[in-house]
């Protein structure tokens, strides 16, 4: 016992010290020690890391060798793991691993040791980049297993605000009763697998051609039904049917005058049907922002306001927001690497 208590404080020192042929020395007395009798010198959540500084390359290619230590190396605490920190941020742990000459054990270790430090995720990028390089089936599965936790925006399923200006063309008898004008337009969509269910309240208002102190004021709150044909991770276009309730109204820009009625309204049923295309261009945190180009068609119902109906060709100009649900990503093993879907 009080020689396996020597021998370890031997290793610490040399360590700390950083005298790590001295440590190879040491290293060799404990495994004839540890042969002769039952105790061990070393912790179990020291072992990778005293193996690696003991430059015992064969251990750590092994899957079966290291399959037995999963155990989290302290960067504070643990034998040499502040040594090994160190020499992987200044560039000495990519210099010592050139001496295993395979390539697929070279990156297994590399990334066996970014386990010990990272997050999961961290590693997980390390294993899809090194990916290639793992050509020993038992190593790449072995680093799946124990670190692999991808995660990616779920595309076909989110959900958007959106805001914006939209423009409108009238058609039919109403185009002869009103002029272009301007509006607004927001919106809240959800999609679950591909299928869209949206809500937008939109609004326009011209001037009344017939007495030029009124203008006619229309909105519509819509419920949209559609389905998402293309989902890219930057760009989605969408196809929809809507349906819902309209608002018409005649109001005046002087209520001094006599022919200003600001109490004629005229609630309608609506319908119509429209496209729309996303292109995103900036990320902050968990929302994507950009830009939402809408167009589509419905109808305007006016008779006990301006004696005329029709419909409203319209598009839009809309800042979007979009925010996606996060799903796992499976690794899948193919041709000696590894590929995420």
């Amino acid at each position: 016992m009080g020689a396996a208590i020597l021998l370890h404080d031997s290793a610490r020192s040399a360590m700390h010290e950083k005298r790590y042929d001295d440590f190879k020395r040491i290293y060799a007395e404990t495994q004839e020690f540890e042969k002769k009798y039952s105790y061990r010198v070393f912790y179990d959540a020291d072992i990778l890391v005293v193996k690696y500084f003991a430059k015992d390359f064969a251990f750590l290619c092994n899957v079966d060798s290291v399959a037995r230590y999963k155990m989290f190396v302290s960067p504070q605490y643990g034998l040499g793991a502040t040594n090994l920190r160190e020499q992987m941020k200044s560039g000495v742990f990519e210099e010592t691993l050139k001496e295993i000459e395979n390539g697929s054990d070279r990156a297994f270790v590399r990334i066996l040791f970014a386990g010990l430090f990272e997050d999961k995720e961290t590693v997980s990028k390390k294993i899809a980049e090194d990916r290639s390089k793992l050509t020993n089936q038992k190593q790449l599965k072995y680093l799946v297993d124990q670190y692999w936790s991808m995660r990616e925006p779920d595309l076909h399923n989110f959900a958007t605000f959106s805001f914006g200006l939209p423009f409108s063309k009238l058609f039919g008898d109403l185009e002869k009763k009103v002029k272009p004008g301007f509006g607004g337009i927001t919106g809240i969509d959800m999609l679950y697998k591909d299928f869209l269910l949206g809500w937008n309240l939109d609004a326009y208002s011209g001037k009344y051609r017939d007495v030029d102190s009124l203008y006619f004021f229309d909105a519509n709150v819509g419920f949209n039904l559609g389905y998402m044909f293309l989902s890219k991770r930057r760009v989605h276009l969408y196809g929809f049917l809507s349906v819902g309730i309209g608002i018409g109204q005649l109001a005046c820009d002087d209520y001094d005058d006599e022919k200003c009625n600001d109490d004629s309204r005229q609630d309608y049923f609506t319908y119509g049907a429209g496209g729309m295309a996303d292109v995103l261009f900036a990320r902050l945190g968990n929302y994507w922002y950009g830009i939402r180009l809408r167009g589509g068609m419905r109808n305007v119902k006016a008779d006990h306001l301006v004696d005329a109906s029709g419909y409203r060709l319209g598009g839009s100009i809309e800042l979007v927001m979009l925010r996606y649900k996060e799903k796992n990503v499976e690794f899948e093993f193919k041709n000696g690497g590894g590929a995420a879907k």
